[in-house]
């Protein structure tokens, strides 16, 4: 959130679409101050989760007030409605670990909003799975596992190669747009 051309760079890739598209949002610098605090105060793994989650939710509802038109989405089941929904991520987090507890995400830093993305593109089985980055790399090195690291998180790879996750997945940079 903290660069300016955000939303206009992706209003300008997302553009005129007529079916439902979803937006999760990571949680930026509020998730930076809970891996701070998980830090400064020994947090455990699984509160550190939840916090970063409801940094996310924080993010979200921000977002939906920053781009006119967005559609706030609080439910752990998918849109089927046409807009662009911006998703409160707790709601399908909490769902998905009380329904699916084997296959869910683990309550740590593993799982970041990039898991968190593909996790509910599987669940909601949606083909297609897009990461807009705002970063200084291109191409498929985003989502390569020997590429940079910290543009896709590990877990992400396992997660890619589940049955029924999304098989286009590609990554955009939005600085590029």
């Amino acid at each position: 959130m903290g660069w300016p051309g955000l939303v206009p760079a992706l209003r300008s890739y997302i553009g005129n679409s007529s079916h439902p598209e979803c937006l999760v949002f990571g949680g930026g610098v509020a998730a930076d101050l809970v891996r701070d605090w998980h830090k400064a105060y020994t947090f455990s793994q699984s509160a550190s989760h939840w916090l970063a989650i409801g940094a996310m939710d924080l993010v979200a509802h921000a977002m939906v007030e920053a781009i006119p038109g967005a559609i706030v989405w609080s439910s752990p089941l998918a849109p089927n409605s046409e807009g662009l929904h911006i998703v409160v991520p707790s709601f399908f987090c909490k769902a998905d670990a009380v329904q699916d507890p084997n296959n869910c995400l683990p309550e740590s830093w593993e799982a970041t909003s990039d898991s968190i993305a593909i996790r509910m593109a599987t669940v909601w089985r949606i083909p297609s799975l897009i990461l807009c980055k705002s970063c200084g790399v291109q191409g498929d090195s985003l989502l390569s596992p020997v590429g940079p690291a910290g543009f896709v998180d590990p877990l992400f790879f396992k997660l890619a190669n589940r049955q029924g996750a999304p098989e286009d997945i590609r990554a955009v940079n939005l600085l590029n747009n």
